[in-house]
């Protein structure tokens, strides 16, 4: 049951399996049936762990190849894709942004513009 405060009808009386509940309940069990449960807790923790190293496997593979793709990005591109990103967040959560986040969008964004309209000789941008 997904929610433990829902209240039963009597429909849903009908849509559970016996077995399973005296099983939870604790009616006496075989020797079975609690090494089934070990082994699957088990089964369960290792999935769990392996598939939490695979998961910082593939953070730190991603974080990588975006460090290798900075290095290899003009500053002005990098700047140029921040404004595309910032545009089409203001245009596609309208309603959704609260207006002192709509600002802070805005003050970037103005941020950008002024250091995109300077020249490319910029100590700014050479630095890199």
């Amino acid at each position: 049951m997904k929610y433990p405060g829902y209240l039963l009808n009597p429909g849903d009386l009908f849509q559970v399996h016996p077995e399973r509940v005296m099983f939870a309940a604790g009616a006496p069990k075989e020797k079975a049936e609690r090494r089934a449960g070990r082994l699957a807790r088990k089964a369960a923790a290792e999935t769990q762990q392996s598939e939490a190293e695979n998961a910082e496997e593939a953070v730190s593979e991603e974080t990588r190849a975006e460090q290798e793709v900075e290095e290899k990005q003009d500053p002005r591109d990098t700047l140029k894709v921040l404004m595309s990103q910032a545009k089409t967040i203001m245009s596609r959560d309208k309603s959704v942004l609260p207006a002192k986040r709509k600002q802070e969008i805005r003050g970037f964004q103005k941020a950008i513009r002024s250091v995109l309209s300077r020249s490319a000789s910029s100590k700014i941008l050479t630095d890199n």
